[in-house]
Parts: structure tokens; C-alpha cells; sequence
């Protein structure tokens, strides 16, 4: 399993003979008058997928399972103690070590804290902690170290709150602080890339962005910590706001952003792409390249991808402004190690949002929203395209998060609706030489085993053969619904909240989480 960097963009037509198949695609309904918004997402070895969203009103997260045949297994409503509403709308959720970490902001009333969460990969909190703070949390990677201990990078504030503080924290399984580090800043952007070497030191990048009179004055900032928490480097960056790290053979770091010219506002001709080299010895940078697209609009970068040869792509968009008629279009460079361009290729008018992945076989995989849909491609490493595949969507696509490769498989999330979306959407495709189409059903009953949907709002329904008992239990374990026979049950008057579900069969006893709106 290797995680696809989140770009802008797609790329131009392609050769025929396809090999590029989608093997099944799962769309999630929100209840009448609800919005999903798909917040990340992972896979594991065995092909499972796993979805973190956002459900809105009632401001929940909720963590979904699926099996490589896209499947679901199990789903919970994430919650630390009765910390159950998200005070931000946003989290992490990252695959290691056979486990899951869950990162996100979580309030009981007007009382807030940073929250991280260990789940099993069966479904059950293994660890948890939360930390508390009195104002909006930014957090941007949550890491579990080789002996066991977790580094979380996060910021107190963010994009829209002043004087935000940016950490990095090392804690012990039980939560004893063994390090922490804070840098304060003007104002935070909202990407903030960060690496976890094998020697567990970090490596991350944040913009701090003084804001005067309208005019953005950013600064971007990269460091490197040791396992101890000592400080090994710093590179600064002026007018440079980084979204991508990357990673060479030797070590080095590539960073990807956009360039602004400090002064300026961040709208129209507001940045051009920027490719930069950091060596990681010391921090100095080794060489940069820019491109400034051919309307002089404001161009974006969102990803890198590292060949064996230590060759980079780059994905990103070019010409975006505010108005229409709308004319931006993607973007894919290839640089060698020293900087050097070895080609470009340039999408057509109104693509947007893509992933780009070397498959180690000589492959560079792209994938995007085109239009009303989504579209993979591969090309070769010399550039030539190789072959592709599109799907169109219901609704207009809203934002793409991350997207996974595991084997010759690729799996991608996103939100379909744009602002208040109501469907979120995980589509699986197969680029290998023997791909049998698993399902390509359409939208999908939200289930979890045995009961369903859930979230639910007034009817509840139970799947399984001689149902002997339902139980619904509020968290303090009291009896708050009971049917002892049929397959639905009306819970329109239980109070909004989070309730244990215990459903008893001939098969035995299944319990889960269930979501009231």
C-alpha cells in the first residue's frame, strides 16, 4: 500500500486498448436534510479501505470499513468519552502498524480538546487521548513511533485565527509527555506537509503568513527534529507557500508550492508553481525551478511523485481565476534529480483535481475530475500515454481527498455535491493485466452488519435471520429501546446522540455504534 499525493488536474486524451478498470464504486447517501464530507481515508495490506467523514448537522466523524470487495464491515461513530462533536471540520486518519490513528478536533459543550484515537482493525479504540485547548485545532499528521510512542504535528489556531501556534508533541502510550515542541506564528496555511523518517525524526513544513492590509507576506518554514526533539535544521522560504513533501534515494527533500511575490494578494495572478530541493544534511537548498503558466493566472501545485531514478513529477493546474469564462488546465513536469525539465504535457480547458503515483514499473498513474467525472490515465516514463479510463458522477464532484495504491489496485475518495455535500463516494479501479470487475452498483444502504443506516433518524432496521432480541443502550448502559421480535424499530423519539446496538440472533450477538439525528 503507498499513498497517492493529492493534486490539482488531468491530463490530455490517451492511447486505446485500456487495461484501466473500475472494479466497484460505493456512493453514501446522507440522510434527508444531512451533509457527508469525506475527510481522508486509507487502505491496509489486505486491500481494505477505510473512510473518515464528517456528518453535519449533529457534527460527527464517522469511521467506515470496507473489504477489498467493497464490503462494509463495520462503521463507528468516533467519540472520546463523551467527547462526540467535532469542534473543526476536518481530521486525520492514517494505516501503521496494523492499526488505525484517528486525528481530530472533539468538544463536549463549549469544552474542546485535540483528539487521537487508536483503533484495531476491528473496529475497537485500542487507545485514545484527548488534549484540551480553548480554540480551533489544525491537525496535520499523527505518527506511531518504532517503540510504540505517538508524534502528533498540529496547530492551536489556524488560517483564521491570529497568532496560532504550530507543535510537535512525543507521547508515551500512556500519554506522559516526552517532548514537545512550539513555534508561534502570524497566520498558518492550511497545508503543511510533514515526513516520518526510518530514525522516527520528522520533517515537516509550515507557511507562516503575515497578513498586512490585505497584502500576504508568507514564509515557509522547514524543519527537521530528531527522535529526542532536538532541532537538526531550518529551512526558510520567502513567498513560497508549500503543499507536498517528497523524498529522494539519498535522502534529500523535494518541496512542492506556489511562489507569491511577497505584497500581494492571494486571487488572480497570485503564484506560480515552485519546485524545490532541500538537502537533508543540513537544509540548504540545492536548486529550485518555477513555471508561470501561459496566462499569467494564478498557477498550484498539490503533488510530487518519485521514480526509481529519483526522477519527479509534478502535478498542479495552471491559469485558475475567479471568473468566467473559466480556462485553467492541468499540468504534468518531469524533472531529473539536479532540476533539470525533461518534459511537460498540459490537459485540456476545465480539468481540475487529480492524484499522480509511480508504480515502480516505469508507470506514472494520474487520476482527476473531468467535467462531471473521474478519469485514470497512465503514461510511460518517457511521456507517451499508455491508456485510460472515465466515469461520470451524478452530481459535480466536490473535493478529492487522498487516494491509495495497493498492488495493481487504485482507490480513491471523494465528496459528490460540492458545498453541502450529500453523498460521498469510494471508487476502487484495477490497473493490472487480469481485472475482473468486482461490482459497479450504484449508491449504496449505509450499513453496518446487521443494522442499518446509520446514522439514523427515525426508522432503524436490522438484517439477519431469527432476530431473538434488540437492544438500543445510551453510553451510560441504560436500556433506552427493546424489541424482541420483527426487523425495523421507530427510534424518532430517542434524543439526538451516540447508542450502543445489541442485536441478538441464532449466529450469536452482533454490537455496534449507532448515530441518532
Amino acid at each position: 500500500m503507498r499513498k497517492l499525493l493529492f493534486l490539482l488536474s488531468l491530463f490530455t486524451p490517451f492511447l486505446a486498448g485500456s487495461q484501466v478498470i473500475l472494479q466497484y464504486q460505493r456512493d453514501y447517501q446522507a440522510p434527508a436534510a444531512h451533509n457527508f464530507t469525506l475527510l481522508d481515508m486509507a487502505t491496509d495490506g489486505s486491500g481494505n479501505a477505510y473512510l473518515l467523514y464528517f456528518v453535519d448537522p449533529g457534527k460527527h466523524y464517522l469511521l467506515r470499513k470496507l473489504d477489498a470487495a467493497g464490503t462494509t464491515i463495520w462503521t463507528d461513530t468516533v467519540a472520546i468519552g463523551n467527547y462526540s462533536q467535532v469542534n473543526v471540520t476536518e481530521g486525520r486518519l492514517r494505516y501503521q502498524n496494523n492499526k488505525l490513528l484517528v486525528f481530530g478536533g472533539f468538544c463536549q459543550g463549549s469544552s474542546c480538546g485535540a483528539g487521537l484515537l487508536l483503533y484495531d482493525l476491528n473496529g475497537n479504540v485500542t487507545n485514545s487521548h484527548l488534549i484540551p485547548i480553548n480554540w480551533s485545532l489544525s491537525g496535520f499528521a499523527a505518527y506511531e513511533l518504532s517503540g510504540g510512542d505517538l508524534l502528533v504535528y498540529y496547530s492551536y489556531g489556524d488560517q483564521f485565527t491570529p497568532n496560532p501556534v504550530m507543535h510537535v508533541t512525543r507521547y508515551t502510550p500512556a500519554w506522559q509527555t516526552v517532548w514537545t515542541k512550539s513555534y508561534p506564528a502570524k497566520n498558518i496555511g492550511r497545508y503543511n506537509p510533514s515526513y516520518l523518517t526510518p530514525a522516527d525524526e520528522i520533517i515537516f513544513s509550515y507557511t507562516d503568513d503575515s497578513v498586512a492590509g490585505g497584502m500576504h507576506y508568507p514564509v515557509s518554514y522547514t524543519r527537521k527534529l530528531d527522535n529526542s526533539g532536538s532541532l537538526m535544521w531550518t529551512h526558510a522560504r520567502a513567498g513560497v507557500n508549500y503543499r507536498a513533501i517528497g523524498r529522494l534515494s539519498n535522502g534529500d527533500m523535494v518541496l512542492g508550492g506556489n511562489a507569491f511575490a511577497p505584497g500581494t494578494f492571494y486571487t488572480n495572478n497570485g503564484g506560480d508553481i515552485m519546485l524545490t530541493s532541500v538537502s537533508d544534511m543540513n537544509g540548504g537548498e540545492l536548486w529550485s525551478q518555477s513555471y508561470n503558466g501561459p496566462g499569467n493566472e494564478r498557477d498550484e501545485i498539490y503533488g510530487i511523485a518519485i521514480d526509481n531514478n529519483d526522477n519527479i513529477y509534478i502535478g498542479g493546474v495552471q491559469d485558475v481565476h475567479d471568473y468566467t469564462p473559466f480556462v485553467n488546465s492541468s499540468v504534468l513536469r518531469k524533472y531529473n534529480s539536479s532540476g533539470t525539465l525533461q518534459w511537460s504535457k498540459f490537459g485540456t480547458t476545465g480539468s481540475s483535481a487529480t492524484a499522480v503515483y509511480y508504480d515502480g514499473n516505469g508507470r506514472v498513474i494520474c487520476m482527476g475530475v473531468h467535467g462531471n467525472g473521474f478519469k485514470v490515465a497512465r503514461y510511460a516514463a518517457s511521456g507517451a500515454g499508455i491508456d485510460s479510463s472515465f466515469q461520470s458522477t451524478s452530481q459535480a464532484i466536490g473535493m478529492v481527498n487522498h487516494m491509495y495504491f495497493w498492488q495493481d489496485h487504485v482507490y480513491t475518495g471523494f465528496s459528490e455535491g460540492h458545498c453541502g455535500a450529500n453523498h460521498i463516494n469510494l471508487w476502487r479501479y484495477c490497473l493490472g493485466l487480469d481485472c475482473t470487475p468486482l461490482s459497479a452498483a450504484g449508491p449504496l444502504v449505509d450499513e453496518v452488519p446487521g443494522v442499518y443506516p446509520n446514522p439514523a433518524s427515525d426508522q432503524l432496521f436490522f438484517a439477519g435471520a431469527n432476530i431473538a432480541r434488540v437492544e438500543i443502550c445510551n453510553m451510560t448502559g441504560a436500556v433506552v429501546g427493546l424489541q424482541l421480535s420483527g426487523h425495523t424499530m421507530d427510534i424518532s423519539s430517542l434524543p439526538a446522540g451516540i447508542y450502543m446496538v445489541r442485536m441478538t440472533t441464532d449466529a450469536g450477538t452482533i454490537q455496534s455504534k449507532l448515530l441518532k439525528l
